[in-house]
């Protein structure tokens, strides 16, 4: 449902959910965003608070030491959020299959990681449901 919220306030909220998890794995948690990006966004705030959830858990499923940050940039079409981690990472020939529900890229991982591999999946819905894109690019 569209609304007006706070941006930033949103993405506070979503670290503060998922700060325990990376505590407990001492990763370095980060927001990131320019000053000049404004608070005040048109969009279904709920959707985009789960997208983040899930995006950002899964970084830090994936990391076992170093940083997960949730960067801010303004785009000519809106708004670019990126999460990066110094995780595991993934192959190249698995990207396509990281949206299919329950793929997770190494099987080996699936029981030492957990999860139900539902999460990117969902994200993929909501964030298409909002007219956006998400993909993934590995450096």
């Amino acid at each position: 449902q569209q609304q007006s919220f706070d941006l930033i306030n949103t993405c506070h909220q979503v670290i503060e959910i998922v700060l325990p998890l990376s505590q407990q794995k001492n990763i370095e948690l980060n927001l990131d965003y320019s000053p000049i990006i404004s608070g005040g966004w048109l969009g279904d705030q709920q959707k985009i608070k789960q997208v983040l959830l899930n995006l950002l858990g899964n970084a830090i499923k994936f990391t076992s030491a170093g940083e997960v940050k949730l960067k801010l940039r303004q785009i000519s079409q809106g708004i670019r959020i990126e999460v990066t981690d110094t995780g595991i990472g993934i192959a190249e020939d698995q990207i396509e299959n990281i949206f299919e529900s329950f793929t997770q890229a190494s099987q080996g991982n699936t029981r030492q990681l957990g999860g139900t591999g539902l999460g990117l999946t969902i994200s993929q819905q909501f964030v298409r449901g909002i007219s956006g894109k998400i993909g993934i690019e590995v450096n």
